[in-house]
């Protein structure tokens, strides 16, 4: 297990580090504004949508490149992986410029919300779509070098991305001395321009350090191109059912009122926040079992799956004891406003009763990635996340639960998805005895 926490800590601190820099634009994009914050949120929602996907894609890479590493000392298959990555990084880039530029334009027309906050969102799209059309390159050098164990690399980029980030947002969003700045669109800039930075810093990286040379010599491969979206694709679109799931929960529960819609973005940016722990664990988990698959180790690699299982468990514990114990002071750090704090504080009461089933079925799936049976967590998450979770929850709300019978589907579904995962995960242990 040491190496899982080896492997772990520098996409812990990753993850926050990324989660920070939507922290510092939601922050100055307010100092601008009610309105820029609001065209910013509109955005950067639709923006993370299509990011999760790319990067869902990509993710598959990791648990590949140290099954490879560990499978052969001939390392003449990483140059095919790698091509593969920046080939697939380039199609992600085309298909976020088409799909964020074409949502731009119709947003007027799906967005029933006032002119000017659509007017910031369409100017904070335009404004990262550059950046976006590059990025993904980045996230495939990024789970590459993952997959040689080198996570602390991805630490170091997430970290100076988010220091860069905060005098670009100050300068672009809010200007200085006569120039006002862009506003809300600022952010967008300040994004695209580090999307750029990294993506570049990573490439003259990975051409210098002789750890990955071998890498840059060989031509692409079409198989290796296929197999890479054959277990990215459903990786991507598991990932993308969790994330969309709470986004369309808040179109549901906008009807109930300021209020319920207040309270519903608090709880979710707090489990969220949360969320990224037992993520960075799954994310390790993932690139580990690739390597033990490859060296062939069995034993070890059933070892390791009970072993981060258990560890998954008593992460979701302790999240949801710390969960429970906050539950009430926790919205404060949100809102003053005591109806609003509430219902917050109800709602993460269920968030209580659904960590300890989050933490497994991120672990469940996580390991499952690398196995490289990915299809499967697609097809769980489909049925869990919208059939059990969403079915379930419009059911109660509709039965007189209101906003809480949403969350109490989240439960469910999210219960659902780690039973089914867990399930695929015994019978893969029946099925390879030591």
């Amino acid at each position: 297990m040491k190496r899982l926490f080896y492997l772990a800590w520098p996409i812990l601190l990753a993850q926050f580090a990324l989660n920070g820099l939507g922290l510092v634009d939601t922050w100055v994009a307010g100092q601008a504004g009610a309105t820029e914050l609001a065209g910013v949120a509109l955005g950067s929602n639709l923006m993370l949508i299509v990011l999760m996907f790319g990067t869902g894609v990509l993710m598959v890479l990791s648990p590949l490149v140290a099954h490879n590493l560990a499978r052969s000392d001939d390392h003449s298959e990483l140059a095919a992986w790698l091509t593969s990555a920046r080939i697939s990084g380039l199609v992600l880039g085309a298909l976020a410029v088409l799909i964020l530029g074409g949502l731009s334009l119709l947003l007027p027309q799906l967005i029933d919300a006032q002119t000017d906050i659509v007017k910031v969102a369409q100017h904070y799209l335009w404004a990262i779509i550059p950046g976006m059309a590059i990025f993904f390159i980045y996230d495939g050098y990024r789970f590459f070098w993952e997959g040689f164990g080198k996570t602390q690399l991805t630490l170091a980029f997430s970290f100076i991305a988010f220091l860069l980030n905060i005098p670009l947002d100050f300068f672009l969003v809010l200007g200085v001395g006569d120039w006002n700045g862009l506003g809300g669109a600022g952010c967008g800039v300040a994004s695209s321009v580090l999307m750029i930075l990294v993506t570049v810093g990573s490439h003259f990286y990975l051409r210098k350090d002789t750890a990955f040379a071998s890498a840059w010599r060989g031509k692409w491969s079409r198989e290796y191109l296929r197999r890479l979206w054959a277990l990215g694709l459903p990786a991507a679109l598991a990932l993308i059912f969790e994330v969309s799931l709470f986004m369309v929960l808040s179109l549901f529960i906008a009807p109930y009122g300021a209020v319920a819609l207040a309270a519903h973005q608090i709880a979710i940016s707090i489990t969220a926040t949360l969320y990224v722990i037992p993520y960075s664990l799954s994310m390790a988990a993932a690139i580990e079992t690739g390597r033990l698959l490859g060296a062939a180790q069995l034993a070890d690699l059933k070892y390791f799956v009970r072993q981060s299982l258990l560890l998954a468990g008593i992460c979701g514990l302790g999240l949801a004891a710390l969960t429970f114990m906050g539950h009430d002071l926790l919205p404060q750090l949100f809102s003053q406003e005591n109806e609003v704090i509430a219902v917050a504080s109800a709602l993460l009461l269920y968030a209580v009763a659904y960590q300890f089933f989050d933490a497994l079925q991120s672990m469940a799936a996580g390991l499952l990635r690398g196995m490289q049976k990915t299809r499967f967590t697609f097809i769980a998450t489909l049925i869990s996340y919208w059939g059990i979770g969403l079915g379930s929850g419009v059911w109660l709300a509709h039965h007189g639960h209101d906003v809480q019978g949403y969350w109490a589907g989240i439960v469910l579904g999210l219960s659902s998805a780690a039973l089914l995962l867990m399930t695929r995960l015994a019978v893969w242990w029946h099925r390879h005895p030591t």
